[in-house]
């Protein structure tokens, strides 16, 4: 089934394709990887680095990234974004790790996820002091959640150029009218 939702996705013309080491504990990049080398196809692969809180220095995302560079069977990700803000590393410590591994050539941009207007302008400043733009912002934002155009944060990205990347715009299913209120969704 995940094969011809890849293949049908390609046939539509998307070419972007965001993954993260914690998706099905790796399988999602596996997966990913698989169909790459399968079909030969060109695309944007996007993947991010959960920022644990015992994971505690660049190295803990070097190692991660090499460790998703392999699932994907790429040497170099087009996007690499931190998942979530977690203490206890402070957010320009990870944007200083994000500037070493493209530095490294492992990474073509670098990008954030859950970050709020104020730690969108922290990361963007620890990053331009380093001469790298931050490349996208990756957010809950649907027709149900509609926060970001309320505080700010989509008309900040707008004027600096950083892509609103949105996750659930379907409301994880909700907006796809496969739920009634015969068939609710399962949990909160």
């Amino acid at each position: 089934d995940i094969k011809a939702v890849y293949d049908t996705a390609m046939a539509a013309g998307v070419k972007f394709f965001d993954t993260a080491e914690v998706y099905a504990q790796g399988k999602s990049e596996l997966m990913l990887g698989k169909f790459l080398r399968e079909t030969g196809q060109k695309v944007i692969a996007a993947t991010k680095f959960m920022p644990f809180p015992w994971r505690l220095s660049h190295h803990s995302l070097r190692r991660a990234l090499k460790g998703s560079l392999k699932r994907l069977g790429l040497n170099q990700v087009d996007l690499y974004q931190i998942h979530q803000p977690l203490p206890p590393i402070k957010v320009e410590s990870w944007m200083e790790a994000l500037v070493e591994v493209m530095q490294l050539g492992w990474v073509k941009a670098v990008g954030v996820s859950n970050y709020d207007l104020n730690l969108t302008r922290r990361s963007q400043d620890a990053l331009a002091k380093e001469g790298v733009s931050l490349c996208s912002n990756q957010m809950e934002y649907s027709l149900l959640d509609r926060s970001v155009e309320k505080n700010g944060l989509l008309a900040h990205c707008q004027a600096t150029d950083v892509a609103l990347i949105a996750y659930s715009p379907l409301a994880q299913g909700v907006l796809t009218g496969k739920y009634t209120p015969q068939t609710p969704p399962k949990g909160f």
